[in-house]
């Protein structure tokens, strides 16, 4: 049951983040993700978007995405920017607990940063067998 590969871009703007992740559910939910791992993916979706639309861009809203691909196993998400990386918001100050929502809530998570390049999300979500 593989999914082919769909992606979504937008502005990183607040008003982008609940559509961007509801387009990214319900790709989800279509193969097969349902209970708490998609309110899992829910959540780490938005934390990550919200991440890109606080933190990426310094002067203007650039580009985000998600993509959606999944296989028998697993579904998987990525979200994207083309900021400044990690490294270079190092000044900022927040709570800092996103990273940690991110890794709590999916079953992978790896990030990605190249400094002016950009930070990767990429997130796996397990489908649930009837023998689970």
């Amino acid at each position: 049951m593989d999914l082919p590969r769909v992606r979504w871009t937008a502005p990183a703007l607040a008003d982008e983040v609940g559509r961007m992740r509801r387009a990214a559910s319900a790709a989800a939910a279509e193969h097969g993700l349902d209970g708490r791992a998609l309110e899992h993916l829910e959540l780490a979706v938005s934390e990550a978007l919200t991440n890109v639309v606080l933190h990426a861009y310094q002067d203007e809203p650039g580009p985000m995405s998600v993509e959606v691909e999944s296989d028998d196993d697993e579904i998987r998400v990525t979200v994207a920017d083309d900021g400044g990386g990690i490294a270079a918001q190092a000044e900022h100050r927040g709570p800092g607990m996103g990273l940690g929502i991110l890794a709590s809530a999916a079953d992978f998570c790896e990030i990605r940063s190249r400094r002016g390049v950009g930070v990767e999300v990429l997130l796996g979500f397990q489908r649930q067998t009837a023998a689970s």
